[in-house]
Formats: structure tokens, C-alpha cells, sequence
């Protein structure tokens, strides 16, 4: 440190804390009255519960795809039999079952029947059955038509959610950001005033030894008189 200057560098350093104090205030203040009104965590859950209710929808649509599909393989199936011919039990079941899973497709309790061999579940003939199958395969469609307004409806949720979600999230940083760097302007001048302070208070004179010279490593020049 080479010379001193003395009280008006002093009060140069107080000054510059005391506009970096309230600054700092100013700062945490504003943070403060945003925590106020943040809604970061109830955006976050209404987000999250819509995704789940998108994701919910596409995995009821593509189950409904799945039954459509096995009812049209079964249509086909009975379609290539004698119109004359009755219907057997075995795809009276599947006929029965395909129903309850187009219905009931989340039902988590499993269904156990015990069926006499002899005996039948309904008394459709095969073009009545061939009719129940189309019915059931409309009805379906329907309902997959109705979950894609549905999902329609929903995306445009989700997009103004995550939208509302980064702002909320960008003003908190931001205003994070200016407190953080308040603070590190606050204490860097606090240090610097606590400096001035001990200087200040320092009668052994004015210029002192900041850093001794380093070794030369190498010749600046091939004259000697330059290099000493």
C-alpha cells in the first residue's frame, strides 16, 4: 500500500456501505413480499395433477384401442361360421368378457365364474352377436372420441401451467440473485471500511511495503547496466 489518503477515503468506503446497506434491505424486502405471494408449490401440484390426468387418459385410450382391436378379431372369427350355426359357450365368454373389460376396464377385482358346460350365457344368435359386437365396437369409439376432446382440452392447461410455473420460478431467481449479490457488495464494503479503520488508526507513516520484488528469472536485454 503506497501512501494513505487519509479521512475522505474513509468516508468515501462509509458512504458506498451505507447505499450497499439499503440496498441490501431493499432487497430482502422484495424477496420477502414475493415469498408472499409465491405459488410455486401449488402451480407444481396442479401441473403434476394434470400430467396425471393426461397420462390417466392415453392409458385409458390406448386400452380402449386394445379391446376394439380383440372384439374385431372375435367379429371376424364368428363372421367366417354358418350363419345357421348357434354360437358356443367358449365364445359366449369371450364375447361376456370383452364386455366387462369395455366397461369396466380398470375393475382391480377379478371376475370367476363357473359355467356348466352344457349351459349358455345368452340366446343371440350369431348375426345378433355379430350386431352386439359392432354396437360395442361404436360405443367404444365414442368414448375414445370423447377422451381425445378431453386430452384436447387439458394440453392447453398444461401449457399455461408450465408457462405461469417459469415465471413464478424466473422472478424468484432473479429476485434471489439481487439479494445474494446485496449482500456480497455489503460485506465486501463492511471488510473494506473495517480496513480503512485499522489503517486509519495506523501512525507508523505513510508508504509501506506492499510486496518485495521478485528474482528476475531471465535477461531482459544483453546489456548488463539495463539487466542490473
Amino acid at each position: 500500500i503506497y501512501g494513505s489518503a487519509g479521512e475522505s477515503q474513509f468516508q468515501f468506503y462509509q458512504q458506498q456501505l451505507q447505499r450497499a446497506e439499503e440496498e441490501l434491505r431493499t432487497a430482502e424486502e422484495a424477496l420477502v413480499a414475493f415469498q408472499a405471494r409465491n405459488q410455486e408449490s401449488i402451480l407444481e401440484h396442479q401441473l403434476g395433477s394434470r400430467r396425471q390426468m393426461h397420462a390417466d387418459y392415453l392409458a385409458d385410450q390406448r386400452e380402449i384401442a386394445y379391446i376394439i382391436q380383440d372384439i374385431r378379431g372375435l367379429r371376424e372369427q364368428l363372421s367366417r361360421q354358418p350363419a345357421d350355426q348357434s354360437v358356443g359357450l367358449s365364445d359366449q365368454l369371450t364375447v361376456l368378457f370383452l364386455e366387462i373389460k369395455a366397461f369396466n376396464a380398470h375393475a382391480s377385482a377379478p371376475i370367476q365364474l363357473q359355467v356348466d358346460s352344457a349351459a349358455t350365457l345368452s340366446d343371440k344368435s350369431l348375426a345378433e352377436q355379430i350386431a352386439f359386437l359392432d354396437e360395442l365396437v361404436r360405443v367404444l369409439e365414442e368414448k375414445s372420441a370423447e377422451i381425445e376432446g378431453q386430452i384436447s382440452a387439458l394440453e392447453p392447461e398444461i401449457l399455461a401451467l408450465q408457462q405461469q410455473l417459469q415465471k413464478v420460478y424466473t422472478e424468484n431467481v432473479r429476485l434471489t440473485r439481487a439479494r445474494d449479490v446485496a449482500r456480497e457488495t455489503y460485506i465486501t464494503l463492511a471488510r473494506k471500511v473495517k480496513e480503512q479503520r485499522i489503517a486509519a488508526e495506523d501512525n507508523t507513516g505513510d508508504v509501506r511495503i506492499a510486496s518485495r520484488a521478485a528474482a528476475p528469472e531471465e535477461p531482459a536485454s544483453p546489456r548488463k547496466l539495463l539487466n542490473t
